[in-house]
């Protein structure tokens, strides 16, 4: 681990002294696995996990750049050590990526209240944005990549609608932004599937075309300064 540390500080020096606003930020992963691959979040309930990553990321941030976000994957379990981070640095944007990481949740999803809890203490962050993403996990426990055929935008909007309305509704549509997964979970979830299905849903919600577009791109557009 500390030989990554070490590299990691290599290449953010590098990265703003040579690529200087090509590079916008640095993605940390908690949610690992174990080589029997059973989700090592089961047993994120010792507080040395979260000290052990909330060290590391102190370390990150106070040599990331401020205009650099960061990105955390991690499953729901774990939220705490995001609203730990945003609480520690309230001046930085927190991109909580695939949804907050529901972990075996099962259908449906919003019946899953620990995951749901820790959504909403997220939202009460408001340095802390939600990228809903991660629909084709297989953590979640939704079995689209154990079927024989993949998931189609009805079932989508079906298993996450609750979901989504739920994020605009506690993080506003101001801070949540979406992303497909793809390539990783396209066999899974085809990416034309997930956009007809995120589309679908917003569309039910009778959200304005200014809101739908903040949704689908604005958003994204401005965090990640695209052109």
């Amino acid at each position: 681990m500390t030989y990554l540390l070490a590299l990691l500080f290599s290449l953010i020096q590098f990265s703003k002294a040579r690529l200087g606003p090509a590079i916008r930020g640095v993605q940390w992963t908690a949610a690992f696995t174990d080589r029997n691959s059973d989700f090592r979040a089961f047993s994120w309930s010792k507080s040395k996990d979260v000290d052990f990553h909330l060290g590391r990321i102190n370390w990150i941030m106070q040599e990331m750049p401020s205009h650099w976000l960061l990105e955390l994957f991690v499953y729901h379990p774990q939220l705490s050590l995001a609203t730990k981070i945003a609480d520690r640095f309230p001046e930085r944007t927190i991109i909580v990526t695939n949804s907050g990481g529901p972990l075996r949740c099962g259908r449906p999803l919003i019946e899953c209240e620990d995951y749901i809890d820790g959504l909403k203490r997220l939202a009460r962050r408001p340095n802390i944005m939600l990228k809903l993403s991660g629909f084709g996990s297989p953590s979640n426990g939704l079995g689209y990549s154990r079927i024989n055929h993949t998931a189609s935008a009805d079932v989508i909007a079906q298993d996450w609608g609750d979901i989504i309305r739920l994020a605009i509704s506690i993080f506003t549509d101001r801070r949540v932004i979406f992303g497909s997964g793809f390539p990783l979970e396209s066999s899974a979830v085809p990416l034309p599937n997930y956009w007809l299905g995120v589309k679908q849903v917003l569309k039910e919600q009778f959200l304005s075309q200014q809101q739908q577009e903040r949704l689908l791109r604005d958003n994204a557009k401005d965090l990640y300064s695209f052109t």
